[in-house]
């Protein structure tokens, strides 16, 4: 409570006091039997008293708060204000989003053609290297995500470390990393072709055809795997068809080693991985169940996530002529406990891709 509070609190206790006095000389005089003689000199004087205070504490009430009590509060409020300007509004690391426009040169030799797409944690530019005449697939960072965007940064230093090390012919080829103005560009090659997703959104697959895109993708895993890594987003959106009809794995952005912990969420509507979903874990089996919904896909043009309660299998089967031994393939891969999946890309590659169960 303020000073000035304080000061009408007595204001009001006075004046009920005067006015408790005047009350009871009015009594003791009525039972005294003096009714008939004036109220004496006193009974006035406390009435008076009380109505003056009672009234000046009405018009303190009215009154704002001046005196000590007003910088006080002005100093509460400037306060207040200066807190929330120094409080930023977006993550600490996040900054407005710098766009590279058409025609700009990259590291004195990239000139930039136009941007691809906007991914959830970089944007992916098409350019061309003038030194080479080759085009070339340019990722950065972005800045705008609602998390931190170190995180973005820090992923895309982990893609650029692992595929500077790989080297296999159905794996994204890394060419360079380089920095400019401030911010990390990684370098890999150009696939002059569509995804997987975008290609077999209507018409399916033959399935020869994707028995040996089957092939090399676990042959991929299996060097993946090998590196003690997980791809952790195996998804008909990763991967990449080649004129010559060859698939290769183009986002590395979510590997990471195997983990048995928390924190391994990674999701692609439709194809999700049931333990991933839960928070529980990521290994090799993870990457299968995602090749087994890749497939799924191919086959029927629809996502492993609309199968609902009915067997893999048989649907494959009954439903779109797939043999029995590519669908017993598909339909192990997409169990939902891990265990009772394929436990190795070698022994999926194995059963699916040489004929032997």
């Amino acid at each position: 409570m303020t000073s000035g509070s304080k000061g009408t609190s007595r204001l009001k206790l006075t004046a009920l006091i005067s006015l408790g006095l005047c009350i009871l000389l009015f009594l003791g005089s009525w039972a005294l039997g003096f009714q008939e003689q004036p109220v004496n000199t006193t009974f006035y004087v406390f009435m008076a008293l009380g109505l003056a205070l009672l009234w000046a504490d009405w018009a303190r009430a009215k009154t704002p708060a001046t005196g000590a009590s007003a910088p006080k509060k002005q100093k509460a409020a400037k306060a207040k204000a200066q807190q929330t300007t120094a409080q930023p509004a977006q993550p600490a690391a996040r900054r407005e989003q710098q766009r590279v426009s058409s025609g700009a040169l990259l590291n004195g030799h990239y000139a930039v053609e136009k941007e691809l797409r906007v991914g959830g944690m970089s944007i992916i530019t098409l350019a061309r290297d003038t030194n080479t005449g080759a085009r070339v697939v340019i990722k950065t960072p972005r800045y705008d995500t609602h998390h931190d965007c170190k995180i973005n940064v820090e992923k895309l230093e982990i893609e650029a470390e692992h595929l500077s090390r790989f080297s296999h012919p159905n794996i994204i080829k890394f060419v360079e990393k380089f920095t400019h103005s401030g911010v990390l560009h990684l370098v890999v090659e150009y696939i002059d072709g569509e995804d997987l997703f975008t290609g077999f959104a209507r018409v399916r697959a033959e399935e020869r055809r994707v028995i040996r895109w089957a092939d090399q993708i676990l042959s991929a895993l299996e060097y993946i795997h090998s590196n003690a890594v997980v791809h952790r987003d195996i998804n008909p959106g990763n991967i990449m068809l080649r004129r010559d009809d060859s698939v290769v794995i183009i986002d590395f952005g979510t590997i990471k080693p195997p983990a048995i912990t928390s924190g391994t969420e990674v999701r692609k509507y439709g194809f999700e991985v049931p333990e991933q979903v839960l928070w529980r874990y990521a290994d090799e089996r993870s990457d299968l169940f995602g090749v087994g919904g890749t497939l799924y896909y191919l086959l029927t043009c629809t996502p492993p996530g609309s199968i609902g309660n009915q067997k893999v299998d048989r649907l494959l089967t009954d439903n779109y002529g797939v043999s029995q031994r590519t669908a017993r393939c598909v339909a192990q891969a997409l169990q939902v406990e891990a265990n009772t999946r394929f436990q190795s890309a070698v022994a999926m590659r194995r059963a699916l891709c040489s004929g032997e169960s």
